[in-house]
């Protein structure tokens, strides 16, 4: 057999599902029936016979805490205007926001300096435009989310690339190889952390670096740091505007619950600007009303899982942790073919599928062969065809499926 093959020999694997069913809180465990009868597009995009493991979305419900407040808000029909339009006060969400960052991290922001926003990929496209002119060079990292490459492209900027190493240990390059190779115009970087796809959460030490070159360049950062609460080995997030009042005044932070507490539809995030000038910066090119205003039902649901979620959320990182584990193990002893870099963060994996030779991009391969949705990763990466995002937040009953049939996949010759 080939090395890289995958073995059909492999000892069974203890099955996940009894221990996943006992580590989930009982009110967020969904049926793979119930998941079939759902209507976003984790569920709907494919038919019966393909199992779903590409869109950020995980396969349970909420903490209770989070349905009882959507409740609410429906129970007593209440979509009028938020108060605090009349009044000129901090929004209830900007106010809650600096409380955690104090509890988190030790770090208060201004609740002035933040903005809450109806969509976060909407506040990516709105910074690039507030930022830079047609023609700026933005630097990313690579592989990335996709709307953030395309918030570059899509307004006339050029993309300048951070790559990130396979083995999910951080960016390829040092600070000073990176500085050299940057055009003089470079006037942005576009950062997530915990980064999607790798799951690889960012060291004090790589953060410093980071700042030290754009605080040498003149670069305004935005740091898209959605995944912060899934951090997982006992590791620590580190804002980056939390490293000094310097890098600080120079960085917008894209903050939401929507990942954290599987809420994504409500869209709703946070813009944290770190200082007034940057605030009044964007303002010029962006009138702030431009942003629109965050729907009720996600601020209800994000205040709620902020002050009564934690517990839920300490739950939720072990269920992960675990799940991310199993499916580390499995395909160590059954498919080695296939890179997996166990992530430090969120709930996807970047798999390396080069070493198998398959006959196309790899996504499409397993899909055809195996029934298996997983995410393109040419889409994150140009040229990356032999990658592909694969998504384990999945119930307790379906993890072991999903990674049946993408073993399977990869056999089949």
């Amino acid at each position: 057999m080939h090395p890289t093959a995958p073995r059909e020999d492999a000892p069974p694997s203890p099955p996940f599902a009894p221990l996943g069913e006992a580590l989930l809180p009982p009110e967020s465990r969904l049926s793979p029936a119930a998941l079939r009868q759902r209507r976003s597009m984790k569920w709907a995009t494919h038919g019966a016979d393909v199992l779903p493991a590409f869109v950020a979305e995980m396969d349970l419900a909420p903490p209770l805490c989070v349905q009882e407040a959507i409740a609410d808000v429906a129970a007593r029909g209440d979509y009028g205007y938020p108060p605090h339009l009349a009044t000129g006060a901090p929004h209830p969400l900007a106010l809650a926001h600096a409380a955690r960052m104090v509890a988190l991290y030790g770090f208060e922001p201004e609740p002035d300096l933040v903005v809450p926003v109806a969509d976060l990929v909407q506040a990516l496209y709105l910074c690039v435009a507030a930022f830079t002119d047609p023609g700026d060079c933005v630097l990313i990292q690579e592989p990335i989310y996709p709307p953030i490459r395309a918030a570059v492209l899509d307004q006339g900027r050029q993309v300048a690339t951070l790559p990130m190493r396979a083995d999910g240990q951080g960016p390829a390059l040092s600070a000073a190889e990176l500085d050299a190779r940057l055009p003089n115009r470079t006037r942005l970087l576009l950062l997530c952390n915990p980064h999607n796809p790798t799951g690889h959460v960012a060291t004090r030490p790589q953060l410093d670096a980071l700042a030290s070159l754009c605080l040498s360049r003149d670069m305004v950062v935005v740091s898209d740091e959605i995944h912060a609460d899934l951090v997982f080995d006992g590791r620590a997030h580190v804002p980056l505007a939390a490293l000094g009042a310097e890098i600080g005044a120079c960085t917008v932070t894209l903050v939401s619950g929507t990942k954290a507490f599987n809420i994504p539809a409500l869209s709703t995030g946070l813009m944290q600007f770190g200082s007034g000038g940057l605030k009044q910066r964007f303002a010029a090119r962006i009138p702030l009303k431009g942003l629109g205003l965050a729907n009720a039902f996600g601020v209800a649901a994000t205040l709620a899982g902020w002050a009564r979620g934690d517990e839920w959320l300490d739950r939720l990182r072990i269920y992960l942790q675990a799940a991310r584990d199993h499916v580390q193990r499995r395909l160590a002893a059954e498919a080695p073919g296939i890179g997996f870099a166990a992530p430090q963060a969120t709930y996807m994996a970047w798999l390396d599928l080069s070493a198998l030779d398959l006959p196309g991009p790899a996504a499409s391969v397993l899909l055809e062969r195996g029934r298996i949705a997983l995410s393109a990763g040419e889409r994150f990466l140009p040229g990356g065809t032999a990658f592909a995002r694969f998504n384990f937040a999945a119930a307790p009953e379906l993890l072991d499926p999903l990674v049946d049939a993408l073993v399977a996949a990869c056999r089949t010759r």
